[in-house]
């Protein structure tokens, strides 16, 4: 109760009063009547006052609840739970084909069709990265190329393979890549080291086709 009002409770009982007052005073007691009269119409203010300052109050909560709450979001609408394009293949494709992702290009795409680099550590303790025919077999931290030259050329010059192992490559291990690579290429007789890489926005995970390769005169 605030100090200097007076409790609806003892209000109350001051009405009560007015009213006995009233009724013992008779015809005749025009004093206590106008006294027990002043008396409901000051409870009457009082009542209308409280309920005002209570209506007030209570929108200026809900006011101040609606402009404080955080949005809501269900776990179904967030970002992360939406269905991912995955560069046009399904969860069943991804599994069926062992597929993996390019350190490079980040293009999604079967093990065989990719070269595979692995890092692992010597018997001294030491860490190092094998490809080729080195690395078949061999359990441990992996990283994939696509096997065109312009790949190859593209993770050596952006350290893609150090991001993806998390280690020190060497320089060898990107002169490995690219001739193996070339080697394939020949035999196919076709050449991609001119290739210019279109990139989609976003995340690999999120594009609907994986980026292209352009040759120099598209």
């Amino acid at each position: 109760m605030r100090r200097g009002r007076t409790s609806p409770k003892d209000a109350g009982a001051a009405v009560a009063l007015a009213r006995v007052a009233r009724a013992a005073a008779g015809d005749e007691g025009d004093d206590v009547r106008g006294r027990a009269d002043a008396v409901e119409r000051a409870h009457a203010a009082a009542t209308t006052l409280r309920t005002y300052e209570s209506a007030i109050a209570s929108a200026a909560r809900a006011q101040r609840n609606r402009d404080v709450a955080k949005r809501k979001t269900r776990p179904r609408d967030r970002a992360c739970n939406q269905p991912k394009p995955r560069q046009g293949w399904t969860r069943a494709a991804l599994r069926e084909r062992n597929a993996r992702t390019c350190a490079a290009c980040e293009r999604i795409a079967a093990k065989a069709d990719l070269f595979r680099a692995v890092r692992v550590k010597t018997a001294s303790g030491e860490t190092r990265v094998v490809v080729g025919d080195d690395a078949r077999g061999v359990n441990g931290r992996s990283a994939y190329v696509c096997k065109t030259r312009a790949c190859a050329a593209r993770a050596a010059k952006g350290k893609a393979m150090q991001r993806a192992l998390r280690c020190n490559v060497d320089q060898g291990v990107y002169d490995a890549l690219a001739r193996e690579a070339r080697a394939l290429e020949e035999a196919m007789g076709v050449d991609t080291s001119d290739y210019v890489f279109l990139r989609p926005e976003g995340t690999s995970a999120r594009w609907k086709a994986p980026g292209e390769w352009i040759p120099p005169d598209a």
